[in-house]
């Protein structure tokens, strides 16, 4: 699953020097359409400083913030620290403009709350009472101020005079650094920072939940070099794919192997469990336990005089189990002296059939309580192995013209290879959909060409799943923009190389 959140709040806050006798240290800039992060060093003289130097180095920070209690909700079976991973996404919009390079930068939890504030630029608008250089907030009818200006007072986890978490111990561990940091060689990267320990501690309550500050990290904001102006999209900047996120991403795909099984090869088979729609657990004894973790089900194989039994359990893709969703690996040996069918052995009726039927039954562990019965191909390994490349093609048989935001569907794909010939019947027939071990998905803007979800293979957020019917995927909505038009892409991957397919498909999301 590929989910973006986007920013509740944003605001840079700055003492840059407007004129010989004025700061920006009590202008606030929340409803501005950028987020700057730069640093002037003795470039600009300022008669109230008393200093070592010519003139004070003028910095400027990010302070930015989401809803923490929406993305827990949304994640809520992957919300533990090895369950998901979460980036922080800001999006550089310099274009041809200078920008500064070779640098790093750090983020940070913030320690305590601040105020985006309605102001739009550093000249005109001054608002102690909002975020600013000096101040975090206007509480109770008084200015809370920062406990250093700046708003980067840093140390360990629940110190109470900090204004950013630099370390501390999540969950009784071992105490670890608690902030990311970003390299930009050329400087006009995007921001993408790893923050997935941040983020979950602040949904496990033990990191407030105030958001982030980003600045030039360690010695880059002391040594005696300008640099200016990295310029990132804020969240009320018009373009909606530039607008701050959180993107989460975790394996949630299925590749379920029936009805591809071949004999003495591995495959995994699956079965899901809902109740009203939604996963859920199987239970089972006297008490309706929850039947959670691994080697909790019994799954019987049989066929002809032949049986045996597998232990299933609970599915756990980034090493956390999936709620309703259990999982048990087989192989079938081709050459047991088993039989099947009239006295016939497995390898006699394959080499007759080219496959043999298995009949499963899902069981609890004691074999008491059954679940589920079925029955599938298992296929001979003799293929033919073809040196061209498939004609596919990919279509959406459930897609529906209009989707809510903040939803989740259920995609499912048909594929066929056209270089696949079908002879003419005199009746109608249904054609199963082709599958491929690996493939994934991509959300498009139509008319832009915006990569909105993209293809992820790092950690298979976009990966499809299959199952006997065929391919599908899960999709959110969430945090896609509305009143646009959308389109679903298809990468394979065939060997060693990747193709793209086009489903030919539109889509819309509304409020």
């Amino acid at each position: 699953m590929y989910l973006i959140f986007s920013a509740s709040k944003d605001n840079y806050i700055t003492n840059k020097i407007i004129s010989t006798s004025l700061s920006a240290s009590d202008a606030n800039v929340g409803q501005a359409s950028t987020l700057d992060l730069f640093k002037l060093y003795d470039e600009t003289s300022f008669s109230g400083y008393t200093g070592s130097y010519d003139a004070p180095t003028e910095f400027s920070r990010i302070l930015i913030a989401f809803n923490t209690t929406a993305i827990s909700r949304s994640i809520r079976p992957y919300a533990e620290l090895d369950g998901f991973k979460a980036y922080l996404s800001l999006k550089d919009i310099n274009g041809s403009q200078i920008a500064p390079k070779d640098f790093n930068t750090i983020v940070y939890p913030l320690s305590q709350s601040w105020d985006e504030g309605r102001g739009t630029d550093i000249y005109s608008f001054n608002d102690l009472g909002r975020s600013n250089w000096m101040t975090a907030s206007y509480t109770a009818g008084a200015e809370v101020l920062w406990n250093t200006q700046g708003a980067k007072s840093e140390g360990y986890l629940n110190a109470s005079d900090i204004d950013v978490i630099a370390s501390g111990s999540i969950a009784g561990g071992s105490s670890e650094f608690l902030y990311s940091t970003q390299y930009f060689e050329k400087g006009h990267e995007d921001l993408f920072v790893d923050i997935t320990t941040q983020l979950s501690a602040t949904m496990a309550g033990f990191l407030p939940d105030q958001g982030f500050l980003i600045a030039f990290s360690g010695s880059e904001e002391t040594d005696s070099k300008s640099r200016f102006v990295k310029r990132f999209a804020s969240r009320h900047t018009r373009d909606p794919y530039l607008r701050p996120s959180i993107v989460i991403a975790y394996d949630d795909h299925k590749n379920d192997a029936r009805d591809r099984l071949v004999f003495n090869t591995t495959g995994s088979l699956f079965l899901e469990n809902k109740t009203l729609g939604a996963y859920s657990n199987l239970l089972s004894g006297s008490n309706n336990t929850n039947m959670t973790g691994s080697d909790v089900l019994s799954v019987i194989f049989h066929t002809g005089s032949y049986a045996v039994t597998a232990s299933g359990g609970q599915y756990d893709p980034a090493n956390k189990y999936l709620l309703g969703v259990y999982t048990a690996s087989i192989s079938f040996d081709r050459f047991v002296t088993e039989t099947v069918g009239a006295s016939a052995g497995f390898d006699e009726h394959i080499n007759t059939s080219g496959s043999l039927r298995m009949y499963e039954r899902w069981m609890d562990a004691d074999e008491r309580v059954t679940f589920y019965t079925g029955s599938f191909n298992v296929n001979s390994s003799n293929v033919n192995v073809g040196t061209s490349r498939p004609q596919y093609k990919f279509s959406v048989t459930n897609l529906r013209k209009d989707y809510k935001i903040d939803e989740t569907h259920k995609i499912e794909l048909f594929l066929r290879d056209d270089k696949i010939a079908h002879n003419p019947v005199r009746k109608n027939y249904s054609l199963k959909s082709l599958k491929v071990n690996e493939a994934y998905y991509q959300i498009r803007d139509l008319k832009t060409g915006q990569k909105v979800i993209p293809f992820n293979e790092t950690n298979n957020s976009t990966r499809v799943s299959t199952d006997i019917n065929g391919m599908h995927f899960e999709f959110s909505t969430t945090g896609l923009p509305v009143g646009r038009a959308y389109t679903v892409d298809i990468k394979v991957k065939l060997g060693q190389q990747y193709f793209i397919y086009e489903t030919k498909t539109s889509f819309r999301v509304e409020s």
